[in-house]
């Protein structure tokens, strides 16, 4: 049996033919009724896009696996507690070791998030790498160089998979590795003002994160920045923008849920370096507030960087 949050299991990691077999037998017992899964290339990126299958047929015919399939099925948890609902048992879902971290906050929060153990069962791939697909596509796909993901180069999957000077060589050939990695040791030399400025509210960061699963009430919405943006100004006399206050709560308040699976990264159409600015609030307010706090680090850490902002413009003339 492959592995499965939850379940006493003989195997950690799985195959594509196990993963088809063990969820055609949950699907035939009744145990699950949908799998979710990656299916065909998108002829635009060359990502596998999800797909949503209820039988071994299907399961046979669509179910792939690949170092395209970056995206983060997690997302789709929530499918688990609706099928349930409707009395046709849970989803199978297949993840990547590395979204584990994320797996385990929607259970241990089930209660906000409807994820349990009996509802989802995820399939753990063995994975040995997944593709950057930033320019590589169906057009380029012949000349364009593949690079792993950054996120892939601190992978112990990866080191493992190819050993630790393929992944040195690695690290050194890509292109965006050291500024990535870089950016998150040292961010002195972002303007975070500016930078989260760029944000056009387009909820891309959030609507693929799996961390972010509340229907209603989040603290990062319109709504919700819109009044504490206000606020910092009127009574804390910070003057920022609803951009800033948007980045800052959401990246905040999913700081221990994060996997860094860099869904949020790659669907951000101004590249915002969000795993930087996760680092930033680590290093910074490690154990100062919750949070639910939000006031309170708003002050704190808006009105920094709103003043390292002004002092940088005053540098600048």
């Amino acid at each position: 049996m492959i592995y499965a949050t939850g379940i006493h299991t003989l195997k950690r990691y799985a195959s594509l033919d196990e993963v088809i077999d063990q969820a055609a037998q949950w699907l035939a017992a009744g145990r699950i009724g949908m799998v979710v899964g990656y299916g065909r290339q998108s002829p635009f990126t060359d990502l596998t896009m999800p797909t949503f299958v209820v039988s071994r047929e299907q399961l046979e015919q669509e179910l792939v696996w690949n170092p395209f399939c970056d995206y983060n099925l997690l997302n789709y948890a929530n499918l688990g507690a609706r099928q349930a609902a409707r009395g046709k048992g849970g989803v199978a879902i297949v993840v990547k070791p590395c979204e584990l971290h994320n797996l385990d906050i929607l259970m241990e929060e089930g209660n906000m998030s409807g994820v349990t153990r009996d509802n989802v069962l995820p399939v753990v791939m063995q994975c040995s790498g997944v593709y950057e697909t930033d320019g590589l596509n169906a057009y380029t796909k012949e000349v364009a160089r593949p690079f792993v993901q950054t996120k892939c180069l601190d992978c112990p999957e990866y080191l493992a998979a190819h050993g630790a000077a393929k992944v040195a060589e690695d690290k050194l050939a890509h292109p965006r590795y050291l500024d990535y990695e870089a950016n998150k040791a040292d961010d002195s030399e972002i303007n975070w003002a500016a930078t989260l400025n760029k944000c056009l509210h387009c909820y891309a960061c959030r609507n693929v994160c799996p961390s972010c699963y509340c229907t209603q009430g989040c603290p990062a919405d319109e709504a919700s920045t819109t009044h504490i943006t206000n606020a910092l100004r009127m009574v804390k006399h910070i003057d920022t923008s609803r951009q800033v206050v948007y980045n800052l709560v959401r990246t905040w308040h999913i700081q221990a849920r994060c996997s860094e699976c860099l869904e949020c990264e790659r669907v951000c159409p101004v590249d915002i370096p969000i795993m930087a600015l996760k680092s930033k609030l680590g290093r910074e307010f490690a154990g100062e507030g919750s949070p639910g706090d939000v006031m309170g680090f708003l002050v704190n850490f808006a009105g920094r960087i709103m003043a390292e902002n002004a002092e940088k413009e005053r540098g600048g003339d």
